[in-house]
């Protein structure tokens, strides 16, 4: 079990995200390991979380964004092209957000 990881899977769940594990595809996609649909209405408990990372030690984080969670996300390579969609964005959304950038392509 990955307790680095682990940690701060507990400590994202406890701050109200909703996470689940994921990995990563030999061709950069993201798959889930768990049917997440049901986490983007509730939190997974402490248990579940737990018993995935016993389960897939090498797992990674996956966060599902939006209303449960409280997260936004924007494309950015689509905000390039459209930087018109910014009008669109509730403003101290902008203000609050942490930018991150994954490694990984997109999935879509």
């Amino acid at each position: 079990m990955s307790k680095p990881l682990l940690q701060h899977d507990l400590q994202y769940l406890a701050s109200g995200k909703s996470v689940f594990p994921v990995i990563i595809t030999a061709d950069g996609k993201k798959r889930p390991l768990v049917k997440w649909k049901r986490f983007q209405t509730k939190l997974p408990t402490q248990d579940e979380v737990k018993s995935w990372w016993q389960r897939w030690p090498d797992a990674c984080i996956g966060l599902i964004c939006g209303f449960v969670s409280g997260v936004s996300v924007i494309d950015v390579a689509v905000l390039r092209e459209n930087p018109s969609l910014l009008d669109h964005v509730h403003k101290p959304c902008i203000a609050a957000t942490t930018i991150s950038l994954s490694p990984y392509p997109s999935t879509n």
